[in-house]
This record gives C-alpha cells, sequence and structure tokens, in this order.
C-alpha cells in the first residue's frame, strides 16, 4: 500500500465532505444528487472499514 491509513482516512473525510458540500447545490439535477449520495454512502462504508483497520493497527504496533 503506497499511502498510511491514516492518509487514506483523511483523503475519504475529505470526499465525504465534498459531497456533502455540493449536495447543497440547487442546480443538481436528481440523478446527479442521487449519483453523488451514492458515491458518498460508498466513501463513508470505505472509511468505516479504514478506521477500523486502522484502529486495529495502532493495537498491534
Amino acid at each position: 500500500m503506497q499511502n498510511t491509513l491514516q492518509a487514506h482516512i483523511l483523503h475519504l473525510e475529505h470526499k465525504i465532505q465534498e459531497s456533502r458540500d455540493q449536495l447543497t447545490n440547487p442546480a443538481l439535477t436528481p440523478a446527479e444528487r442521487t449519483r453523488m449520495q451514492s458515491e458518498m454512502e460508498i466513501a463513508e462504508l470505505a472509511l468505516n472499514h479504514y478506521v477500523k483497520a486502522f484502529e486495529l493497527e495502532q493495537k498491534i504496533a
């Protein structure tokens, strides 16, 4: 893995926040809003996994 778990976590947190910010745009079409919400849900799931992996890494380090 080229990036640390912490770097992945920070990237996903940033991506999720960007998505939340973009969802407030009233110019989004329903299809765009649905796509962004789906991407945000996927990023949140990935974030949960990375956080758990990071916690495990800290315990065994």
